[in-house]
Formats: structure tokens, C-alpha cells, sequence
């Protein structure tokens, strides 16, 4: 598979990270399966869905305190995973948050900076 090495490389970090030390990973594909859009995740769809996502099984591990993606253009905060997509020219104007923070010491650690979407920035 294409993406063994990264992961592997993932576990590695995961592994050598102290107790009390956090990761936000960024990456462009959705890191699990449960993350497509539900109106996508049929099984007629599995062969193109494996282009846009795979399942990585440390994805939860809990020294992950963030994990951003793209590969989608719909805006999805799932927990730790978030989606926020500029998608194609005036896609997602009403949905694309402008400023974003990420707090790791925080379990809800995903908030808009304001309520402004992508037209007020």
C-alpha cells in the first residue's frame, strides 16, 4: 500500500512521544472510513472511496489531539478530526470558517475564532 510508510513513520512519532506530549497531524486524505460523508459511504461507492480515504488504525490514539484533512469539500468537525474545505471557486462560501484555532491541552479543542465565515475575511 502507498501509504505504509507514512503511517509506519506515524506510529514511530506516536510511539516516541513522552507521556504527557500531543500531535496535530495534517494530511490530505481522510485518515477513516467513518469520516465520508454518509450520503458517499455507500458500498457501490468502496472502490472510488479508497482514493479520498483509508482506515489508519492509530488515527485515535489519544496522544493525536487534532488531525486535519482535506480529499472532501464538505466542512466536518468529528472530535479531533476536522474538515474545513475552501473546495471549488464558491463552493463553500456560507461553510468555510476563515480563522480556525486548535487548543491541545483541550479535549473540545477545535473552535472558530469567530462567527465570520469566508466572504468576512
Amino acid at each position: 500500500m502507498m501509504h505504509a510508510t507514512p503511517v509506519q513513520s506515524l506510529q514511530h512519532t506516536l510511539a516516541s512521544l513522552g507521556e504527557n506530549q500531543r500531535l496535530v497531524v495534517v494530511s490530505h486524505h481522510l485518515p477513516a472510513w467513518s469520516l465520508i460523508e454518509e450520503k458517499y459511504n455507500l458500498e457501490a461507492n468502496k472502490l472510488i472511496n479508497s482514493a479520498y480515504a483509508c482506515d489508519i488504525a492509530c488515527a485515535n490514539d489519544p496522544k493525536i489531539a487534532t488531525w486535519i484533512y482535506r480529499h472532501t469539500h464538505t466542512r466536518a468537525v468529528n472530535g479531533k478530526f476536522m474538515c474545513n474545505p475552501y473546495g471549488y471557486p464558491g463552493e463553500n462560501e456560507t461553510t468555510l470558517v476563515a480563522m480556525m484555532h486548535v487548543d491541545i491541552n483541550d479535549d473540545d479543542n477545535i473552535a472558530d475564532d469567530d462567527d465570520n465565515d469566508a466572504n468576512d475575511a
